[in-house]
């Protein structure tokens, strides 16, 4: 059980949310093509997960050695990061280098020089996955392996962490990009935008369909409820006679939806044609009196 820290505003509404696991759900794909040709086998990428945390907290939790990439880019008001946690960075290096681990260590200057090299095709893969929402044009700043001299906020300012998960064979890496949640503002209201003019867009295109449904000719039939008459009476009927029905005069007709008793109903005239006026909703008893 984690306490929950009611100093985190919940600021990401459900349009930026989702909107950030779309672009993140394309860039783990696109990193699926970008890895497996790094390790030269079948990779698969998943989001993981995504929160909103204050800064220390997460750089609390990080292992001691982390690779920190620092990116910056003239769209967002603040520099962010992508991380390799400790045994996955390491993991990293070693499929890069095609060598067997070996024992346990800790991370190393030389083994950041060999994952910023590879860092602008991973960069390369999140910016064009933003470009169609709002372009960042990331570029590389530095690389650093203490957690508590990256400092890209105050340690109190809440920051998006997207963490992604991409697995070959029985090993995985897990990739972390920390977005500090003042420096994504722009973004995060192009996406809302986005994602309620794509609601809108998805309501109008439904609306032809809808009218044309709603076009379709029903059968529509409107009846006294049934009564008995003697076959004798029935067959001296002449023009002019009138029927003795027995059914009480403030018994209204019965207004029935494809065979349907729907409503009751008084009859009326509008512009010269017989018209009916809704009166309620017939009773049980009522219902079945129609034939």
């Amino acid at each position: 059980m984690v306490p929950y820290d009611f100093g985190v505003p919940q600021r990401l509404g459900r349009e930026a949310t989702a909107g950030l696991r779309r672009i993140h759900e394309t860039i783990a794909r696109d990193l699926e093509q970008v890895l497996g040709a790094l390790f030269e086998h079948d990779v698969r990428g998943s989001v993981v997960s995504l929160e909103q945390t204050r800064y220390q907290q997460f750089i609390d939790g990080l292992p001691a050695r982390t690779y920190h990439g620092v990116v910056s880019s003239d769209a967002l008001a603040g520099d962010c990061a992508v991380l390799f946690p400790g045994g996955t960075a390491l993991r990293l290096v070693d499929r890069l280098l095609r060598t067997t681990p070996g024992p346990e260590r800790s991370l190393t200057i030389v083994d950041a020089y060999l994952i910023e090299d590879y860092l602008p095709k991973l960069l390369q893969a999140i910016t064009s996955a933003f470009d169609p929402y709002h372009p960042l044009g990331l570029s590389f700043i530095r690389s650093e392996l203490n957690n508590q001299l990256v400092k890209l906020v105050p340690g109190d300012d809440v920051v998006v962490i997207l963490e992604m998960l991409f697995t070959f064979g029985d090993d995985d890496i897990t990739m972390i990009v920390c977005y500090p949640q003042e420096a994504i503002v722009p973004i995060l209201a192009s996406l809302s935008d986005m994602e309620r003019e794509a609601t809108a867009e998805a309501l109008v295109r439904s609306s032809p369909i809808r009218q044309s449904i709603l076009r379709v000719p029903i059968p529509v039939t409107v009846a006294l409820p049934s009564t008995f008459m003697n076959a004798g009476d029935i067959s001296a009927l002449q023009v002019g006679d009138v029927l003795q029905t027995g059914i009480s005069a403030d018994t209204p007709p019965l207004l029935s939806i494809a065979g349907r008793p729907a409503l009751n109903v008084r009859p009326t005239i509008r512009r010269n044609r017989l018209a009916c006026a809704v009166v309620g909703e017939p009773s049980s008893s009522t219902k079945g009196l129609l034939s």
